[in-house]
């Protein structure tokens, strides 16, 4: 980087955004197709709110070199911040040639092809990601190590690798999506069925093998979550009604039941499968006759 380039981006850190403009354009007035002061005019200006004097620099800097990832990446969250999904997905697909496997980057391009309908390339981009299969595996194995911890009867050791393998997934979602949410099409190993993904941690959680942390915990064994436990019983209600009407409708089988109880950490101390027993033998077979079973 070049020391006056640097020394703009320090003022512009400092806050002492004028300075920074004037120390930039000073830097074109010697070398015009300078990409890393076109991109960061491009910074000042969006700083200032003119949008649109931003994307012509930040287009300006990929003019002078067609391989700066910032001005793509730039591009693309001025896009983003406008919903022009058409236009991000293309400045996504370009910076992630030129830096590929970047979670950060995987997660946004899934969320603006979701956004655009094409879904069937957002899941082709999440299975054929490197870093992504070198997650699950990670990941995979910390689930055979909670069990066997959870085996011995060592909690400490077993709580310890849940918060772990809980800040991976956390770190997998990143920050990328901007606050809007994806959808992407998986499949619940439990029961086969298609499922809706709202963020790439879902992924990893439909990826639990049925031996690791989603086995009922022995200290609960039995316990069953009843309209009796009144607080716990209205926000799984709550939860499951929304899942209904994200998803469109009753799946049936106990799909959205089995994703509220196990992603919510409010119901991890209810036995899974004898709340599930309980549903069946007491509401009926479906998620719909669980919802409707306390007004």
């Amino acid at each position: 980087m070049q020391p006056d380039v640097q020394h703009g981006e320090e003022l512009f850190a400092q806050g002492r955004v004028v300075e920074a403009k004037e120390c930039f354009l000073s830097i074109l007035a010697e070398r015009p197709k300078d990409p890393q002061a076109l991109n960061d005019l491009g910074v000042v200006s969006l700083t200032e709110g003119n949008e649109d004097e931003a994307e012509q620099y930040f287009r300006q800097a990929l003019e002078a070199d067609s391989e700066f990832p910032d001005a793509h990446l730039n591009l693309a969250n001025l896009y983003l911040g406008r919903n022009t999904w058409d236009l991000a997905a293309e400045s996504l697909e370009a910076a992630l040639r030129l830096v590929p496997e970047d979670m950060d980057l995987i997660n946004r391009l899934v969320m603006v092809y979701s956004r655009l309908g094409r879904n069937d390339e957002a899941r082709k981009l999440v299975d054929e990601s490197q870093s992504l299969a070198m997650m699950r595996s990670l990941i995979d194995g910390i689930w055979a190590g909670v069990e066997y911890w959870e085996l011995v009867e060592d909690i400490d050791m077993r709580d310890r690798l849940e918060g772990l393998a809980a800040m991976i997934v956390r770190m997998i979602d990143g920050k990328g999506g901007l606050g809007v949410p994806f959808r992407l099409t998986s499949h619940d190993p439990a029961t086969g069925r298609p499922v809706t993904l709202d963020r790439l941690s879902d992924y990893f959680y439909y990826r639990r093998p049925e031996s690791s942390i989603l086995k009922r915990r022995r200290q609960n064994q039995g316990r069953v979550l009843k309209p009796e436990e009144i607080r716990d019983w209205a926000n799984f209600r709550y939860l499951l009604h929304r899942e209904i009407r994200d998803e469109g409708g009753c799946l049936g089988d106990y799909t959205q039941t089995r994703k509220v109880l196990r992603q919510y950490s409010d119901f991890q101390k209810y036995d899974l499968e004898a709340t599930l027993q309980y549903f069946m033998d007491t509401f009926g077979p479906c998620d719909c006759h669980v919802y409707r079973a306390v007004d």
